[in-house]
């Protein structure tokens, strides 16, 4: 499970490095509240499953998500209790 750990680190680390250089070729200084955050197609990549299915658990109240900047993401507890099977 630490290799899952590692995996979901880098790619937020990454997700995060290219909205901030987005954000400074945009001039763009609002804050990041998504930092950290997994998205649910990020998710579904991980754990190798459709992106119906994690919208699917969602729903069934199986991941929390939260709405920051009005886009839903999944904290990175909900993502490794997700993978590792919780």
């Amino acid at each position: 499970m630490d290799l899952a750990r590692e995996l979901l680190k880098t790619k937020i680390d990454i997700r995060e490095i290219r909205e901030e250089m987005a954000d400074i070729r945009k001039g763009n200084q609002v804050p990041n509240y998504t930092k950290g955050m997994v998205t649910m197609q990020e998710l579904a990549d991980m754990a190798e499953c459709d992106v119906s299915t994690i919208r699917r658990r969602v729903k069934e109240g199986k991941i929390a998500v939260k709405f920051p900047n009005a886009k839903r993401c999944i904290t990175p507890e909900a993502a490794l209790n997700y993978l590792q099977g919780r």
